[in-house]
């Protein structure tokens, strides 16, 4: 903590500095009034209306029926007059407050001060920027999960050989291990590769996991890691693929970038559009944390769920409408109401299930990257309930009205569903265990790329041109010309 003493200091400093900008920037006004008065003179024969400071009047120019005459000018339509362009750039250059202005920031629980300089507020960077990890040494334990059935088993085998030849060890669910032995008794694989094989379990430790399958892989390895969860690398072999962006036909490449036992060149960082640090980038997929309420408190031995999609709350078999009240947890940790929802649910996502059963139901498609909490009512009867877009920062509480005349369901990430009672609810605010996925290339281009691959967005065949021989040919030839 810093003394008065040296607070006054601080800020005697930075007045001086605001001051000495101050005095810089009248002596650069009074050399700019100086030459607009200076061509005022030769001006005023062709404008009469024209002033000596090099504002033009623009109401009065309508008046006399005379054109704007604009030479190295910007207009400002909400005062309809015409500035100089030395006061443009006097106007981007001037100084910031006057008095010492500190920015607090705040999480509700503690609170850090940083000192604003010049008393400019200034973005230094975007708060969302490429991240990477940097292995200490290659991961020993990986674990490998792939789409339920047989038809896998072969991909898996080559992952599982691969790892063990580089030294690691392997974890399997039991029924994939029950798989492997079924293949070593039928002779397809070596009874030596049981041994670097393991079960894994709620107390295994992981370094890095491995996905054959689809999105619904993916989703089943967050609900395994309810809690911290490891770096995942998902290779593209199911149905849609919109979380896993890597095709198995360069696995052993990938599986080396990914546990950087080799390096990318700098000319594959330059195609891929990556940064040229050291390290395996990664998008820190955000997750919701959600607990039952029951009469506004937390429920008993309930630990919540890390929700990787969404959480749906809607009427479930009941015919009758779903009322949810919509609430927000305050600092204070007050219920304030924001508003009722009357429809046949609502949808609560982050960025990263934004693409799933929000954007079905009219929601946006956010970068997963952006950190914030997506509503979306599921056929509101109502014509003006849109979707929003929340903070990160936000804790939402959907209760269920006394006064409905139905119970509600609720589902997380398509799981553990259950009734939630008159009175009762769910608390949903932001995880503080992210799922980091690692990346082929940069986030932009990965993440339009799925858009594309996946949903065909903007797919449309492009507009012809017009020709001479058209119809609308003579607006051709003049836009040719």
């Amino acid at each position: 903590m810093k003394s008065e003493v040296e607070k006054n200091e601080e800020a005697l400093r930075q007045y001086t500095s605001m001051l000495a900008a101050s005095l810089w920037m009248a002596k650069a006004r009074t050399a700019a009034s100086g030459e607009a008065s200076s061509s005022s003179g030769s001006s005023s024969a062709q404008t009469p209306t024209s002033k000596a400071s090099g504002v033009v009047n623009l109401k009065e120019q309508k008046q006399n029926n005379q054109a704007p005459v604009v030479d190295q000018t910007f207009v400002d339509d909400s005062t309809e007059t015409i500035h100089s362009e030395a006061d443009r750039l006097l106007a981007l250059n001037r100084p910031g407050c006057q008095v010492g202005v500190y920015l607090v920031r705040s999480d509700g629980h503690s609170c850090s001060r940083q000192a604003v300089v010049d008393g400019v507020f200034r973005l230094s960077h975007p708060s969302t920027q490429q991240l990477l990890i940097n292995w200490q040494e290659a991961p020993r334990s990986v674990f490998v999960l792939k789409k339920l059935g047989t038809n896998l088993l072969g991909q898996a085998l080559e992952v599982i050989v691969l790892v063990i030849k580089e030294g690691g060890r392997v974890l399997v669910e039991p029924s994939v291990l029950l798989e492997i032995r079924d293949a070593v008794a039928a002779g397809q694989v070596t009874a030596a590769i049981l041994e670097s094989i393991t079960v894994f379990g709620p107390s295994s430790q992981v370094d890095l996991i491995m996905c054959l399958g689809g999105d619904g892989v993916i989703l089943h390895a967050s609900s395994l890691f309810q809690g911290p969860c490891p770096p995942l690398l998902g290779f593209n072999l199911g149905s849609m693929g919109f979380l896993a962006p890597h095709t198995f036909t360069g696995m052993k490449k990938t599986v080396a970038e990914a546990m950087m036992l080799s390096s990318i060149t700098d000319d594959e960082k330059y195609k891929r559009n990556l940064s040229s640090c050291e390290g395996v980038p990664i998008t820190l997929r955000m997750r919701l944390h959600a607990e039952i309420w029951t009469k506004d408190k937390p429920k008993e031995n309930c630990q919540g769920y890390h929700i990787l999609n969404e959480l749906v709350i809607d009427r479930g078999p009941s015919s009758f409408l779903s009322m949810i009240e919509c609430y927000e947890l305050t600092l204070n940790n007050e219920l304030r109401l924001l508003t009722k929802v009357q429809a046949d649910g609502l949808i609560v996502s982050t960025a990263t299930g934004s693409t799933a059963y929000s954007v079905s139901a009219g929601g946006s498609m956010v970068h997963p990257s952006v950190p914030a909490i997506l509503v979306t009512p599921i056929c509101p009867h109502t014509l003006s309930f849109r979707p929003v877009v929340l903070p990160d920062s936000a804790r939402i509480l959907l209760r269920v009205s006394e006064d409905a005349r139905s119970t509600a369901w609720v589902c997380f990430d398509g799981k553990s569903r259950q009734e939630v009672k008159r009175g009762d609810g769910v608390l949903i605010k932001m995880s503080e265990f992210p799922v980091p996925t690692i990346n082929w290339g940069d986030q932009m281009s990965e993440f339009v790329g799925s858009l594309v691959r996946c949903l065909n967005w903007n797919d449309r065949e492009e507009q012809k041109p017009l020709t001479e021989s058209s119809p609308l040919g003579h607006i051709y030839q003049k836009t040719k010309s």
